[in-house]
């Protein structure tokens, strides 16, 4: 075994990038059932610092007529060359996994200041949950399109990143084709 220590990632801080409990009065409107959905991002700082964003969002119901959004953050830190896990798995299932005890955590603190006491959200499947999203589609895969520098530096390879050159270029033919269409 060689002294020389592979690195890894760390934790810098989390931090709740958003809280928002509201009652919701009339519950004439309203579905059967409360319910919710998670969302997911990430955004590059630099060569060695990036953010990941786990967040839940409710939409109220007659059950539980409250309105609750948490979004918490953590910025972590690579050190090194880790070989595992590669970085792309890092920032979508490990550090999902790091966040979402905070996110029930703040559910459950929030709601339980309302009339119907606390809610505790289910246990959370991040594998499941994260195969529903992609990499290449992220918010975080669209900036390192400016900073391919950043993306090597990450060991991004360059079949991910013509993936979410050809995601966004997508996005934008669309979006042209929209303004065309109602001018």
């Amino acid at each position: 075994m060689s002294g020389e220590d592979p690195g890894g990632y760390h934790i810098e801080s989390i931090f709740a990038h958003q809280l928002v409990f509201q009652g919701v009065a009339s519950t004439d409107d309203l579905a059967d059932a409360f319910s919710f959905e998670y969302g997911w991002e990430w955004t590059p700082i630099d060569e060695k610092s990036f953010f990941v964003v786990l967040s839940m969002r409710s939409t109220p119901g007659k059950d539980r007529p409250e309105r609750i959004t948490v979004s918490m953050t953590g910025k972590f830190r690579r050190e090194g060359n880790p070989e595992r896990p590669a970085f792309v798995d890092f920032v979508m299932l490990n550090a999902t996994t790091i966040l979402s005890p905070y996110v029930r955590q703040a559910v459950s603190d929030l709601s339980g200041r309302g009339r119907k006491g606390a809610f505790t959200l289910p246990p959370f499947n991040v594998v499941r949950f994260m195969a529903q999203m992609k990499f290449e589609t992220s918010g975080g895969a669209e900036r390192l399109l400016l900073r391919p520098d950043i993306a090597a530096s990450y060991g991004i390879g360059e079949d991910v990143m013509k993936r979410t050159h050809e995601h966004f270029d997508l996005i934008k033919e669309q979006e042209a084709s929209r303004q065309i269409a109602s001018a």
